[in-house]
């Protein structure tokens, strides 16, 4: 199963990738994180994206399809991937497509923005190195003294602010519209609208059910 997810920040994308992961035996795949590898191993494709960022021009899409091509062939890619930050823009979901990355289905996570904002208004970082869980005032065992699993000092970004949230949200918006509606298009949008009742375990239980219409196995 190849999958891509599209979520506004504050959506649950993270904690939906998180259950799929476990019961599909599949990566999360972040190209933000496998670029920031690259970089830093100084591989070929990490020299050719240096040239790039250190000039302060955005990675190419073929770059980026080449760093993703080689991520999803290593072993653990097997049984799919989840794609996680990529596509961004409509040339780049056209690029995945021109460069014959199939993808199964995009999930769509449809969430009210009064419910995001909520939602990340109420969201805590653990500061512990080997932790960095994001908390939220609505998940069981929250506590705004410390983390409850690593037991670390927890904070609050400055970017979770009512007003910068509405400014990441309009960016959302502006951007995922031409890609939800291309890959509508093609017939492998399945969209989710998350009312404000939901846990993740609630969005997982209705996206799990798509894909098992769609014959995905659990491993």
């Amino acid at each position: 199963m190849k999958l891509i997810l599209i979520a506004p920040s504050g959506g649950g994308k993270g904690s939906l990738a998180d259950l799929i992961v476990k019961d599909y035996n599949i990566p999360n795949i972040s190209t933000g994180d496998i670029l920031r590898e690259h970089r830093k191993n100084g591989t070929e494709l990490g020299k050719i994206a240096d040239k790039y960022i250190n000039d302060g021009i955005l990675v190419p899409d073929n770059v980026m399809i080449d760093i993703i091509k080689d991520r999803i062939a290593k072993k653990d890619c097997n049984n799919g991937y989840i794609l996680d930050g990529f596509p961004r823009t409509l040339n780049q979901a056209v690029a995945l497509t021109d460069a014959g990355i199939k993808i199964d289905s995009v999930v769509e996570l449809d969430v009210a923005e009064n419910l995001i904002v909520e939602r990340l208004a109420g969201r805590w970082t653990c500061e512990g190195k080997e932790c960095g869980f994001n908390w939220n005032e609505r998940f069981e065992g929250f506590t705004a003294d410390s983390c409850a699993t690593c037991k670390s000092p927890i904070f609050q970004r400055e970017d979770d602010k009512p007003e910068a949230i509405r400014k990441r949200l309009a960016n959302y918006s502006n951007n995922s519209r031409a890609i939800l509606d291309y890959y509508k298009d093609q017939g492998t949008l399945f969209s989710v609208t998350v009312t404000p009742d939901f846990m993740p375990k609630d969005t997982y239980k209705v996206v799990d059910k798509h894909f098992t219409k769609l014959g995905f196995k659990k491993k």
